[in-house]
C-alpha cells in the first residue's frame, strides 16, 4: 500500500465515522492528525489514557477547545476505559 493510499484510507475512515475513540497515552503524530480532522468534521472524539501517562498538551487543548465534541478520560484499568467509552457513545446515541 502506498503512502497516498494509507492517507486516503485514514481520511475516508475518519470522515465517515460517527465518532473517534483515540488512545493518547503514547505520542503519535498520526493520532493527533486524526483527532484534529475528526473535530474539524464535527465528529464526537473520545480520548483515553492511563492515569499515570503523560498526554500531549496539544490534544488536551483540542479537547478543551471543543467541549461539545471532545472528552478526555484517564483510567486505571482497561475495563474502566471500556465502560466509559460505552457509556459515552451510548449517551450520544440517546441524544440523537
Amino acid at each position: 500500500m502506498s503512502n497516498v493510499d494509507v492517507a486516503t484510507r485514514d481520511l475516508d475512515q475518519v470522515r465517515s465515522a460517527d465518532a473517534l475513540v483515540a488512545y493518547v497515552g503514547e505520542p503519535s503524530l498520526g493520532v493527533g492528525a486524526e483527532v484534529a480532522i475528526a473535530l474539524a468534521a464535527g465528529k464526537q472524539v473520545l480520548l483515553v489514557a492511563e492515569r499515570e501517562r503523560r498526554v500531549s498538551r496539544f490534544l488536551l487543548g483540542l479537547a478543551e477547545l471543543h467541549p461539545a465534541l471532545a472528552r478526555f478520560h484517564r483510567y486505571d484499568s482497561a475495563g474502566e476505559a471500556a465502560g466509559w467509552i460505552t457509556e459515552s457513545l451510548g449517551a450520544t446515541t440517546r441524544s440523537r
